[in-house]
């Protein structure tokens, strides 16, 4: 039995089908904090998916795996066709079906965690200072990964 399967029994939880599946899903990533871009390339494939608000459990479920390139990150991701997590305060945990690799590495590693900062850090552009919102990739491998939230915020 899925992840999904098993949360979808549970009374509490709101299950969509169709195109409100994504949307409920994005709409709890945003209540959480987390940039809504990082589900993005999921817009055509959704379809079912739900939540638990209390415990902040979600999961996708979509026809097929989709690979997308996030250019500003220069960073391949791959979604299979079940996707689920624990959301809380500005952070996805306990990952399951999303891999990401950089451009020039040779294989996908599974993402077991996503942080987005609570609080801005200096960055430069080259015209002087600016504040920057990180967020966080960390794999399984204990490999982590940041770029600007605004890389991920809407696609």
């Amino acid at each position: 039995m899925s992840v999904g399967d098993a949360l979808s029994k549970r009374p509490d939880a709101i299950l969509e089908r169709g195109e409100g599946a994504l949307n409920r899903g994005l709409e709890l990533m945003e209540t959480y904090g987390i940039p809504k871009g990082i589900l993005m390339p999921l817009q055509s494939t959704v379809e079912e998916g739900g939540g638990v608000e209390a415990t902040g459990d979600i999961w996708l479920k979509q026809k097929s795996t989709v690979k997308h390139f996030f250019k500003l990150a220069s960073s391949y991701v791959s979604y299979s066709s079940e996707i689920s997590c624990k959301l809380e305060k500005n952070k996805m945990k306990d990952i399951k079906g999303v891999k990401a690799r950089k451009k020039y590495m040779p294989i996908m590693l599974p993402i077991r965690e996503i942080v987005v900062d609570d609080d801005e850090e200096e960055g430069g552009d080259g015209n002087g200072t600016h504040r920057v919102k990180k967020i966080h990739f960390k794999a399984y491998s204990n490999l982590e990964e940041s770029f600007p939230a605004e890389y991920f915020n809407n696609m």
